[in-house]
């Protein structure tokens, strides 16, 4: 808010001019003609102007000058004393740094506030009646404003009030610097134009307003309002356009109202709230992000609430297979599901682009995969490619395992496997061992019987040969020693 003062632009008016008319006024007005009187110059203040309280027809030959608070000669309310005699200065009790006495007995207040508003006495001695004579004086410091009666809300009523209600003085607005005419049932002027009423406030009404008070010549005061409207939100908007995606992708969506003050934003994906945000962000989507996607908009200052909503689809596959696991000869159905019928499907086998044998069918828009009957080289992961515009989508890999057909029982599982083998080979390894000892105790038993034969083939030979110069019997010993012979042989 500016300071008022005598030209459209208020500030502190120096003390100086204000002591040069005093002196003006003091040389105008001869003592004879009047009594002692006091005015405020300038006769209107505001706030942080300077005021001189201006003794007009002062006395020839003073002797004292007293200043007092109130209308009231009461010491303990003296603001100042001027002795005339040796021009001495004395500040009283409710003296402060604001306060300056002149020669002539004129008072000035610097940078008057709302609390100078009041009255004040002045006290003349002069060196006739030493009986000092009291005049008082009126001064009230006004506050210049324009008030709203209310918050300026785009669709609601507004009535701006020029402060301070002077008589006499006229009253002018101003928007950015334009007289403010009357319009009707849009904009209305009081009797004396000190209230401007706004009908239907719309967001072309911000600006800076301004009162001019003036008399009939001066402009007193012109006082400034910067009126900020607030509007909104006005029904949101979502960008991209785009409502169609690939999976896999990013999804960014960003939503944008006009509002003032700025709006909040939360978005909701399916009724459920996402988030706070003006901007939603999602990556690599899939189709389960399909739905529709709404931002709410809110004003808090207007109170009002706005939506936008965006369905958006995400474009992809999912593989339904008749069965994962299926015995050779039998048949096989793959069925790739998308969120639109008639988009260009193309069939991985393996990571590699599927090759169609004889014991292969595709439908007509290629959704549907028939293998029949089912071979053993048909075993392996699964997967349909969906094309849209200038993306693709995969679906997950689906694994069909196919199972022989005449061993569809005896199927083991690899730790049963490992454990047969295992068994056969520890049972093999001591089959061994008990041949080799079978073996060897009936080699011992053999040579056993063999060494007995013949040390009794021995003896019979010796016992049945005709007598010749041996003896006709032998001895004992003779028949251990030919016993030795023969197991040594």
């Amino acid at each position: 808010m500016e300071n008022p003062s005598a030209s459209p632009h208020r500030g502190h008016v120096p003390w100086q001019g204000l002591l040069l008319a005093v002196s003006l006024l003091t040389v105008w007005i001869p003592s004879t003609m009047a009594e002692y009187t006091v005015v405020p110059v300038p006769p209107i203040a505001a706030e942080g102007m300077d005021v001189l309280l201006l003794l007009q027809n002062p006395p020839q030959n003073p002797i004292l000058y007293n200043w007092f608070n109130g209308e009231t000669s009461n010491a303990n309310l003296r603001i100042i004393t001027y002795r005339v005699l040796g021009s001495k200065v004395d500040p009283g009790p409710t003296y402060t740094d604001r306060h300056t006495i002149f020669p002539n007995g004129s008072l000035l207040i610097q940078n008057v506030i709302k609390n100078d508003t009041g009255n004040y006495t002045l006290g003349v001695t002069d060196e006739e009646s030493y009986i000092p004579e009291y005049i008082s004086v009126q001064l009230h410091v006004y506050q210049p404003q324009i008030i709203n009666d209310s918050k300026p809300i785009e669709g609601k009523e507004l009535v701006l009030t020029c402060e301070p209600d002077i008589p006499g003085m006229t009253y002018q607005w101003y928007k950015d610097g334009e007289e403010v005419q009357e319009i009707p049932d849009r904009l209305q002027l009081s009797s004396n134009n000190r209230t401007l009423t706004l009908l239907n406030v719309t967001r072309n009404d911000t600006g800076i307003y301004e009162c001019e008070i003036r008399n009939s010549t001066t402009v007193i005061f012109r006082n400034s309002n910067t009126l900020n409207v607030s509007y909104g939100p006005d029904s949101p908007t979502i960008s991209p356009s785009e409502e169609n995606y690939c999976s896999g992708t990013d999804l960014t969506l960003f939503c944008e109202a006009d509002s003032n003050p700025p709006a909040q934003y939360t978005w909701l994906i399916n009724g459920k709230i996402w988030g706070s945000t003006q901007q939603l962000h999602i990556p690599s989507i899939s189709t389960s992000d399909s739905g529709s996607y709404t931002c709410e908009v809110h004003n808090s200052n207007t109170g009002l609430n706005n939506t936008a909503v965006r369905n958006i689809t995400v474009y992809g596959a999912v593989i339904q297979a008749s069965s994962t696991a299926i015995t050779e000869k039998d048949s096989l159905v793959l069925t790739c599901i998308t969120a639109e019928p008639g988009l260009s499907i193309q069939w991985i086998f393996n990571s590699q682009s599927l090759q169609l044998t004889e014991r292969m069918n595709l439908s007509s828009d290629n959704s549907i995969l028939t293998i029949e009957p089912v071979m053993m080289e048909d075993e392996g992961e699964y997967q349909c490619e969906v094309f849209y515009l200038n993306c693709s989508s995969k679906s997950d890999p689906v694994r069909i395992a196919v199972r022989a057909l005449d061993t569809e029982n005896t199927h083991l599982l690899p730790g049963a496997i490992a454990g047969i083998v295992i068994g056969a080979f520890v049972a093999l390894i001591l089959l061994c061992i008990l041949a080799y000892f079978l073996y060897c105790s009936k080699t011992r038993s053999h040579r056993r019987k063999q060494i007995h034969e013949v040390a009794y083939s021995s003896l019979n030979f010796h016992v049945l040969q005709p007598k010749q110069s041996t003896p006709a019997s032998l001895s004992p010993g003779a028949t251990d020693t030919v016993y030795s012979e023969v197991r040594k042989k």
